[in-house]
């Protein structure tokens, strides 16, 4: 969010979020079947991270407005490519981001797993199917985004980015958590409870077509009940993970037990 502030990309901000978010599901996915967290020479945690403060550091310097202006005004070499000469700044950086971070790093992850399951004759569709939770996700609130008629992404990108942030930690929670309880291959479907809200936010805003332009309900109020399901989603997740763990173990998390006697 706070770089999304800093290029003003307004309701583009979320595509930054998909571009940090992508790699991460990725390499989680791929944890859960090579047991290995294998990070490449170039990678999000430090190179990923060392470009970040390096443009926040190069906007104090040029200002926010810097990103915002004509690709064509700052990369002489656009102005003969109609469709990219008129795109912001910011624009050039999501599509250069994705072909050359995002791409290379998920062949990379899809080929680390194919071996994997390779390896052990199972099933690459099965492995796959576990990246549909993700998929949906992203497709639905970009679909929703799109659909708006009270354009959502560029009034409420805070709370957009919100709903999904949590939905995403209860999406990659899950997979840990089957990899540390040594669960079969394959989709979760309890995943998909992440992504309950998200077919009501896209038939709402398509009930404007046929409404005079209006939607059914009031978007406002249906995004604030997408944060407040994914949060209690999350929150209930996290709290029974923890509890069914120190009931286990006969240990506390929240609280010191008393010394006994």
């Amino acid at each position: 969010m706070a770089f999304g502030n800093s290029v003003m990309s307004g309701r583009h901000t979320m595509w930054f979020w998909v571009i940090s978010s992508i790699p991460f599901y990725g390499a989680t996915w791929e944890h859960f079947f090579t047991h290995t967290l294998i990070l490449p020479e170039i990678n999000g945690p430090t190179e990923g991270l060392m470009l970040i403060y390096l443009i926040h550091f190069f906007t104090g310097i040029v200002g926010p407005t810097w990103w915002a202006q004509p690709a064509s005004g700052v990369l002489p070499f656009v102005d003969n490519i109609p469709y990219f000469s008129d795109m912001s700044v910011y624009i050039i950086v999501i599509y250069a981001m994705m072909v050359f971070a995002v791409l290379p790093t998920v062949s990379y992850n899809v080929y680390n797993v194919y071996k994997a399951v390779n390896s052990k004759n199972g099933s690459m569709l099965a492995a796959l199917a576990m990246l549909l939770p993700f998929f949906g996700l992203v497709g639905g609130i970009s679909l929703w985004g799109i659909l708006s008629p009270s354009d959502i992404l560029g009034r409420h990108p805070h709370m957009v980015l919100l709903g999904i942030g949590l939905a995403f930690g209860y999406l990659v929670g899950r997979i840990i958590l089957a990899h540390l309880c040594d669960e079969p291959k394959g989709l979760k479907t309890g995943m998909c409870m992440a992504l309950t809200v998200l077919p009501f936010g896209v038939a709402n805003a398509m009930s404007a077509s046929i409404l005079g332009g209006y939607p059914l309900i009031n978007e406002d109020w249906l995004l604030f009940a997408f944060c407040a399901f994914t949060t209690s989603l999350y929150a209930h997740f996290a709290l029974s993970v923890i509890n069914e763990i120190t009931s286990a173990l006969g240990i506390h998390c929240f609280r010191i037990g008393r010394k006994q006697a």
